[in-house]
């Protein structure tokens, strides 16, 4: 029988979570935790450094796990030396492993954010009230000057997409040039690597998804109109 690390590293199936609707993240190594359901004993690898579940979510009646956790860029990741929090979006079946279906930012914030072109965003993680949708509220700063702030919000949805990753599914096409359209040109860099199933995250991964490539846009992401509200299920728009 061929071992995979993933297989290797694996935490003994006594130690599972009670169901996949209830995913646990354990200890692994140095560095690394572990994140699994119940039936499978295999898990998915990523770093420990302020790993934690953020949410369970039910999107498409199946059940997501959303992991926040951040990766030191000292130890190894290339890329813009700013505080950069993840999240992960993660399907759990009782037959199967955790499957990664979607990785964000969730917070950027480069060291000196007083500094001209620096910039800060953050991310509320949530689902809508028909389950259809995950719904990313972004906020972001950008520094034009120690005393100009250019501030926008916007709103990114993710959707069930038959078990692959998820999709992208915007209400407005972003504006050129802003922080919205920038993300979701990584958004699609993301789906390409996940189209395979992933045993564990990786600076190599993380970067081959520019996901660490410094935020720098030449406009400001513009807000939703009020009261926008997500298309139903199945929509094109």
């Amino acid at each position: 029988m061929k071992l995979t690390r993933r297989s290797f590293l694996a935490v003994p199936a006594g130690f599972a979570a009670p169901n996949p609707e209830f995913p646990s993240l354990e200890p692994l190594s140095p560095g690394h935790v572990i994140l699994r359901g119940v039936a499978a004993v295999e898990g998915l690898i990523l770093p420990a450094t302020r790993a934690r579940i953020l949410a369970r979510l039910a999107l498409g009646g199946h059940p997501l796990a959303a992991i926040g956790f951040a990766w030191d860029q000292a130890d190894g990741a290339v890329g813009d030396p700013a505080a950069i929090d993840l999240v992960a979006f993660v399907a759990f079946d009782r037959s199967e492993p955790p499957r990664l279906l979607a990785l964000e930012l969730m917070t950027y914030a480069n060291p000196a954010t007083s500094d001209p072109g620096s910039l800060r965003l953050d991310t509320r993680v949530t689902a809508t009230s028909d389950g259809a949708r995950i719904r990313l509220a972004r906020n972001a700063a950008c520094y034009r000057s120690p005393t100009l702030v250019t501030r926008s919000a916007w709103i990114d949805y993710l959707a069930w997409n038959d078990g692959g990753p998820l999709a992208d599914a915007p209400i407005h096409p972003p504006p050129p040039g802003s922080i919205a359209a920038e993300l979701a040109s990584r958004r699609a860099r993301v789906r390409i690597a996940l189209a395979a199933p992933v045993a564990e995250i990786t600076p190599a991964l993380l970067n081959d998804m520019r996901l660490f490539r410094p935020l720098m846009p030449s406009a400001p992401a513009l807000p939703l109109p009020p009261g926008t509200s997500p298309p139903p299920a199945g929509s094109s728009r």
